[in-house]
């Protein structure tokens, strides 16, 4: 599972707090290397008498490492070269400081790689670098050496080993935490410090903010609603039994309960402890849920009214080009030239098409969009009544894929069908009467199975043929020719004519004009 998270607040949040934390662990490192082996100050190097110290070698590297942190959160976008070099130097630098204590360790006998370097002092001879100490610093040098290569994905590899790391010392502090005695009897642990283990956790922390894109880290600071829950139950599911065992404890070196009874009380406290953080997790979530589901409401209520108000402004344009239409006709008809009054007469026909497609939307489920099929068979059958088409005899069919187009583009389609099947009407049937117009609306496909691809809108009839262009027809000089080229050329759309036993124009309509206009689910 991983989620490559870009929020710029969020983003901007973690820089601070790796700057923090490397921040910590380079003054602490710096103290422990001058004030504590350079001035002699042995609580900077032990931090209690019976813990054990932490060594020169450590504290060099965790200063070496905290600072190639800090080095790389700040000047990695302003110049890459310079925290890529130093990071691949101070990764191998480490690697090899923890390679070289292990095989002191296991191999030469000795306490580590100070007693290596400095063999005449005698506090180095007791106190090393720890094998787990050298084991962590081999995980946060791979870390390192993975920081500055950029992957297509996310780096798990790297993922893995600061959580590994962050682990193997977690458990060093727990140990610190519940019986330093009992960890120190861990051969591994033996010579790890206090400061040493919580220093590790911090530099691991300060890796993983780095790179929160894979694996638990990246659910961790995710956005979704399951990361938000994530993060309110984290402290709570961390410290709990972590503090209640600190406190069965205590209760059991006081003597007021013993070794066994104190088993079954941590067990009935951490069940209890757990289910109130579930039922509190439980509480917010419920919150949460109605505070969405009164959102909803607001929403939906909004887009009613939304609606209703669309409806309303169609039902006026419809209304308001009705009127118009009206006019038109009436002023045809008291026209006594025959070419003033055909101009009038499709100048209502266009007004009527406009009125079709805003008394379409008033009936739509989403009032700004139309069904493809429903729009081209009433808008079609319309055009053919009014120019007379049905008392010749000549009928029109429609064929269309289920789709839906905008208003924006709806109104465009309809006013190049208007021209189109008019002229079919007025042109194709010369000398005859009867005949048949087919309009068909189809969906390319495309390679996105969720996109849909070109549409070719296409009018045909088997009539006596206009030519082999559009510009050939009997109206090539007249408005609907120029109406025709107009329309086709917003809808940035290329345009074919094909004469063979009566007249197919096909147009091809590039998707990307088309807004909105999508599949029906």
């Amino acid at each position: 599972m991983s989620r490559s998270i870009v929020n710029p607040a969020a983003a901007s949040r973690r820089r601070a707090w790796v700057n923090v934390l490397s921040g910590l662990t380079l003054c602490m490192s710096a103290l422990v290397l001058v004030g504590g082996w350079g001035a002699g100050i042995v609580i900077l190097t032990r931090l209690h008498p019976s813990y054990s110290a932490m060594a020169p070698s450590t504290a060099l590297c965790i200063f070496l490492g905290s600072a190639v942190l800090l080095l790389w959160n700040n000047l990695r976008f302003s110049n890459d070269n310079i925290p890529r070099a130093v990071a691949y130097g101070a990764g191998a630098t480490i690697g090899i400081i923890a390679f070289v204590d292990l095989v002191a360790i296991f191999f030469a006998g000795m306490k580590g790689v100070d007693a290596l370097i400095w063999p005449d002092v005698a506090a180095l001879q007791v106190s090393g670098m720890a094998s787990a100490t050298a084991c962590a610093f081999l995980f946060f040098a791979f870390s390192l050496l993975r920081l500055p290569r950029r992957l297509a994905g996310p780096d798990r590899a790297y993922m893995y080993a600061a959580t590994i790391g962050l682990v193997m010392v977690l458990i060093a502090v727990v140990g610190y935490a519940f019986d330093a005695e009992a960890l120190y009897a861990v051969s591994i642990y033996t010579s790890m410090a206090l400061h040493t283990a919580l220093s590790f956790v911090v530099l691991f922390t300060a890796l993983l903010l780095l790179r929160p894109d894979s694996g638990w880290i990246a659910v961790l600071l995710g956005d979704g609603v399951g990361s938000i829950g994530a993060r309110r139950l984290f402290p709570a599911v961390i410290i709990m039994p972590f503090a209640l065992c600190l406190i069965a404890l205590a209760f059991t070196e006081t003597g007021f309960v013993d070794a066994n009874f104190r088993l079954s009380v941590l067990a009935i406290a951490m069940m209890a402890a757990l289910a109130a953080v579930v039922l509190c997790n439980a509480v917010s979530e419920n919150r949460r849920q109605e505070q969405l589901l009164t959102t909803n409401k607001e929403l939906a209520a909004a887009v009613a009214a939304r609606d209703l108000l669309l409806r309303e402004v169609y039902h006026r344009v419809k209304n308001n080009l009705q009127m118009t239409n009206a006019l038109l006709q009436i002023g045809a008809q008291s026209v006594q030239e025959e070419a003033a009054r055909d101009v009038l007469h499709s100048t209502a026909r266009r007004v009527e098409a406009l009125g079709t497609v805003h008394r379409l939307l008033i009936a739509a489920v989403i009032p700004s969009e139309l069904e493809v099929p429903t729009f081209l068979k009433e808008l079609c059958e319309n055009i053919v009544s009014g120019c007379g088409g049905k008392s010749r005899g000549i009928t029109v069919e429609t064929s269309a894929d289920q789709a839906l187009i905008h208003i924006d583009k709806a109104v465009t389609i309809g006013l190049l069908l208007n021209e189109l099947v008019t002229n079919a009407v007025k042109h194709a049937f010369h000398g005859r009467d009867g005949g048949k117009i087919s309009v068909a609306y189809h969906v390319q496909a495309a390679g996105d199975v969720q996109e849909q691809g070109d549409i070719i809108l296409t009018v045909s009839d088997d009539g006596t043929g206009i030519g082999t262009d559009v510009d050939e027809a009997p109206s090539r000089k007249g408005t609907g020719n120029h109406i025709i080229r107009g329309l086709v050329q917003q809808l940035r759309a290329t345009m074919t004519v094909h004469v063979d036993k009566g007249t197919t124009i096909s147009i091809d309509i590039p998707n990307e004009a088309l807004l909105g206009g999508r599949y029906v689910a």
